[in-house]
C-alpha cells in the first residue's frame, strides 16, 4: 500500500481528491499491483515456448484445420 501512497502523492491531481477518494484509489491500486505480480509470476513459472505469440500470427493458411472466423471470434 505505501506505493499505491507514493504513486497516488506524485500524480499532478492529487491535491483535488479528498481523504475518501484516496482511501478508496489505494487498495485499487494494492489489487491491481498484486494481480498484475500474480500474472507475472505464473507467466514465469508456466514456461512458455512463444513467449510473444498472440493471436494475430496465428498461420491459418497451414494444414491445422482452424477455422479463421471461428478462431477469432472466441478471442
Amino acid at each position: 500500500m505505501a506505493t499505491a501512497y507514493r504513486e497516488l502523492a506524485e500524480q499532478v491531481n492529487a491535491a483535488d481528491l479528498s481523504r475518501y477518494e484516496w482511501l478508496g484509489l489505494m487498495p485499487d491500486r494494492e489489487a491491481a499491483m498484486r494481480a498484475g505480480r500474480r500474472l507475472t509470476n505464473r507467466l514465469a513459472v508456466a514456461k512458455l515456448r512463444f513467449v510473444d505469440a498472440c493471436i494475430e500470427d496465428i498461420d491459418f493458411a497451414s494444414r491445422g484445420g482452424l477455422d479463421q472466423r471461428n478462431t477469432l471470434q472466441q478471442a
